[in-house]
């Protein structure tokens, strides 16, 4: 996939490969991100990094950008053809403790999740990993 790191940087356009986890592990995400890519929904236009809070870059397809809520000029929901076939959110959240919330994983943003994702820029367990999760890598901080 291509994304825009910088929509006012054309130069700052890169391909980047996902190696995503295994259906039998996580079916509906990554069912519906396959057939998001497959019906053409991150083609068209560029897809960008819409946000960089730091410890996530949070990808939309296009025509996010181009959004009021984007400073476009594009009014309502962006994603309104991808929602009437069924393919801009999750209809349930999945997780897996074998794709833990690490430094370049990725995940559907928001609730519900998606269209969009992030990518983890760094170890985001105790702010995302589940309740388990977090206590055990409290657990592991503390007695370091």
């Amino acid at each position: 996939m291509k994304v825009l790191l910088d929509e006012s940087d054309p130069k700052s356009e890169h391909e980047i490969i996902f190696e995503l986890a295994p259906l039998k592990i996580m079916p509906h995400s990554i069912h519906l991100f396959l057939s998001q890519i497959a019906e053409g929904y991150w083609k068209r236009g560029t897809p960008s990094i819409a946000l960089n809070a730091g410890h996530v870059l949070q990808a939309c397809p296009h025509p996010c950008l181009d959004s009021t809520d984007m400073g476009g000029n594009i009014p309502g929901y962006p994603y309104e053809d991808m929602r009437k076939e069924g393919l801009d959110v999750v209809s349930f959240q999945e997780y897996s403790t074998s794709y833990p919330h690490a430094k370049y994983t990725i995940g559907f943003a928001g609730k519900p999740s998606g269209p969009e994702f992030f990518i983890n820029m760094m170890d985001n367990t105790l702010d995302h990993g589940t309740i388990e999760e977090r206590k055990y890598k409290m657990g592991k901080f503390l007695y370091l």
